[in-house]
This record gives C-alpha cells, structure tokens and sequence, in this order.
C-alpha cells in the first residue's frame, strides 16, 4: 500500500469511529497495524484506550501506541503518556512513564500545548 492510501484508509477508519462504529474502524485498520504504519497504530491504539464503540483494552492499546511511537509518531507518545496518567481498563496508572513518553512526544514533534503540532 502507498501512503496515499494508507491515509485514505485511515481517514475511513476516523469516519467510522466517529459514527460510533469502532469495532468496523479496527476492521478496516487491521491490515495497516499489521504492517506497523505508525498513524493506523496510533489511532487503534487510541480506540482501544478510549473505548471509542468498542471494548476498552488497556493493554492492547499501550502495546500499539509504545510500538507506534517507537516507530516516531508523536501523538502515539503523547496519548501514550495520557493513558498512563490516568490508567486504562487493564492498565495502572504510571507517571513516571507517563512524563517519559510526553517527553518522547515533544521531542517527536508533538507538543499539543502549540497548535497545529500533532506530530
């Protein structure tokens, strides 16, 4: 797959999980988590932590944001430090972790207290 069409796949899964379909948003994200695309990780990640339509799954979710962010998504990072702030279905809470991937997360690029930085 291209990126092009990695984004237009992920962009298909954020339309799903934000009509409330997330179990359907995992579907068609599956093969691109497969292939370790950071951003597909992130936002399955994301799901699985948020319980966006589907099953809260703490320990899946720090499993695809670590790697994700391992791989240099930032927002994987940051929302990676969020979930350990405040613990996850599964997952306690760990600051120390937690200021390490906001850390992470800046030095990615992703500084959400800027606008626009997302990274």
């Amino acid at each position: 797959m291209t990126s092009d069409l990695h984004q237009t796949v992920i962009g298909q899964a954020r339309e799903l999980e934000e009509a409330g379909k997330g179990t359907e948003a995992l579907a068609v994200l599956e093969p691109l988590v497969a292939a370790e695309i950071p951003d597909a990780m992130t936002l399955a990640g994301t799901l699985l932590y948020c319980g966006m339509g589907i099953e809260p799954d703490g320990v899946r979710a720090v499993a695809l944001l670590s790697r994700a962010a391992e791989l240099g998504a930032g927002l994987a990072a940051h929302n990676l430090g969020t979930l350990l702030t405040t613990g996850a279905h599964g997952v306690a809470p760990d600051a120390q972790r937690a200021q390490q991937y906001y850390a992470l997360a800046k030095q990615l690029g992703c500084d959400l207290s800027k606008p626009g930085s997302a990274g």
